[in-house]
Formats: C-alpha cells, sequence, structure tokens
C-alpha cells in the first residue's frame, strides 16, 4: 500500500507539472498574460499614420513628430484627448476566442472587406503594422472584429465612436485657445485685467459695480473658445472687405490673440491671428460673444 502511494503521488506531481507546462505555453502563444488573443499587439510601436474608412467617409491621421494632424483637412491639429481615447482602446482589443470563422458570419456581422462599419489601418515605418474590419455590436461597448487576412472574428471591448471617420470629428475644435492663463482682455469699450482670482475693469467708474460672476462667465467663451469647422471659401469671399462684427485681443503672458468676429448669412465667422484660416463658431458662443461688453459687466 504504501509503494502504491508513492506511485500515485509521483504520478500527479508530473501531472500537475505537465499542466502548468501547457498552460504557460498557451499564455505565451495567445499574446498576454491573461490568455487572450491581442487582436493589435501595438506595444511601443511608433505609428506615423492611421487611416479610418467607415465605407462613405475616410480620414487619415499622420504624426508629424509633434503631434497628430489632418492632411486631408488643411492640416489641422487632431484632438488629444480623442486620439488618446482611441489609440488605449485599440491597445486594449483582446478576445478569449473567436466567435465565428466562415465568410457567411463576415457578411452576418458586418466584418468583411466590402461590408464593414469601420475600417482602420496602422502604418509605422512606411509598413502596415494591423488591418482591422469592425463590424455590428453584439452588446453594451461591444464591437465584432476581424483582421484582414484571417477568417476568425471576434467580439471585443470597442465602440465605432471610438473611431470617427470624418475630419471635423477628429480635428482639435478648441486650437485657437490661449496655451496659458489670460491676464487681461481688451474690447471695444473695455480693458478687464485679472488680477489673482478677479477681473478688473480699467477706468471703472466710482458707481460701477462690477458682476465678476458674469464676467467670468461671458470672458470664459473668448478664452476657451470653440470652433466647428473652417469656413467655405465661398463665405470667406464674401468676408473679404467686410469689417468684424466686434473684436477682442487677449493677453496670455507674453503672447497676444487677436479674435474677429464675422457674421454672414446667418453664421459667426470667428478670425484668429494664430491662424490662416476662418472658423464657423457655434451658435451658443457666438450668442454669447455678442454680449461681451461694457455694460454687461456691470450691475
Amino acid at each position: 500500500m504504501p509503494g502504491n502511494i508513492k506511485i500515485l503521488s509521483v504520478i500527479l506531481l508530473a501531472q500537475i507539472v505537465l499542466a502548468i507546462f501547457l498552460l504557460s505555453s498557451n499564455l505565451g502563444n495567445t499574446g498576454n498574460s491573461r490568455g487572450n488573443v491581442t487582436l493589435t499587439s501595438l506595444g511601443d510601436t511608433r505609428l506615423e499614420k492611421i487611416i479610418i474608412d467607415d465605407g462613405s467617409n475616410k480620414v487619415e491621421l499622420t504624426g508629424n513628430g509633434q503631434g497628430w494632424v489632418l492632411p486631408g483637412y488643411y492640416n489641422l491639429p487632431v484632438n488629444t484627448g480623442t486620439w488618446s481615447v482611441f489609440i488605449a482602446s485599440l491597445k486594449k482589443l483582446y478576445a478569449k476566442w473567436p466567435v465565428a470563422k466562415t465568410a457567411e458570419a463576415s457578411e452576418r456581422f458586418q466584418v468583411a472587406e466590402n461590408n464593414y462599419k469601420r475600417r482602420i489601418t496602422l502604418f509605422s515605418n512606411g509598413q502596415q503594422v494591423a488591418d482591422l474590419y469592425l463590424g455590428k455590436s453584439p452588446g453594451y461597448k461591444k464591437q465584432y472584429v476581424r483582421k484582414a487576412g484571417d477568417a476568425s472574428i471576434y467580439s471585443v471591448q470597442f465602440g465605432l465612436h471610438l473611431a470617427p471617420a470624418t475630419a471635423q470629428e477628429w480635428f482639435d475644435k478648441g486650437l485657437l485657445k490661449p496655451k496659458m492663463p489670460v491676464n487681461q482682455i481688451t474690447g471695444s469699450d473695455f480693458v478687464l485685467n485679472k488680477q489673482e482670482d478677479k477681473w478688473l475693469l480699467a477706468d471703472r467708474g466710482e458707481k460701477e459695480k462690477l458682476d465678476q460672476t458674469e464676467i467670468e462667465r461671458l470672458v470664459n467663451y473668448l478664452i476657451h473658445v470653440q470652433v466647428v469647422g473652417v469656413a467655405g471659401i465661398e463665405l470667406v469671399m464674401k468676408l473679404t472687405n467686410s469689417k468684424p462684427a466686434y473684436m477682442f485681443t487677449l493677453k496670455s503672458g507674453d503672447n497676444s490673440y487677436r479674435f474677429e468676429f464675422y457674421k454672414q448669412d446667418d453664421q459667426v465667422v470667428i478670425k484668429s491671428d494664430q491662424s490662416d484660416f476662418y472658423f464657423i463658431v457655434p451658435a451658443y458662443i457666438a450668442k454669447n460673444v455678442e454680449s461681451i461688453n461694457r455694460k454687461a459687466f456691470v450691475q
């Protein structure tokens, strides 16, 4: 009996060692420590170009060493927040096993070569490093995905909203904002100076009591100005000989920013001395910017 127990113990130990070996081998082959299939394998890969296609629209993002820009949209900068969430989500495209492998399933889940919701192609050092087809959603924050050249279809954690296919959704809508805190704002009938946490009105009369809450609310539309797109050539031509409806100069440290606002065809357009382009301003900002004057600051 003791001999049998010893033999059984040796067999059990051998089985445990074998199981550990097989498990470690499996983990090594699947791409990450959780035993999942890694669909991008980007790691520390330095990407230089990304193309996102939804079948109707296509956008290209290019790294220029200082950030990401849109070469097909006036070379405008990409929104860093949108970019960061997108690339972080791409690096987390893991799946344990494929849900299907047939051509019929590719069509049904919309991850086929000619039938997809998104196609995302990544490049590094002039070489394509990933090519993904994203299709329907099997559930909340989930997306079907297939790698080009591979029949396997996976369900991953992702959302199509993270990968827009138009430049208007990618470009930095706050690109005109001053980079440093603003300490002075000059308008047609006022000069505001920031001291500590309050705005002071230059040449304020004895009976003029400032409404700090309203001042802060209004000037934030200038300090954090947003745009929705580049004004078209026809609209810009109409503004060639026009005078701005209102102008403001913002001082930020040693830098100065001049904003000119034009009204044309029920739209408000902004021209900054920091850019060669005219940009369309969203209606809610245009409405509030119109109210920025000395009278609005006094209770």
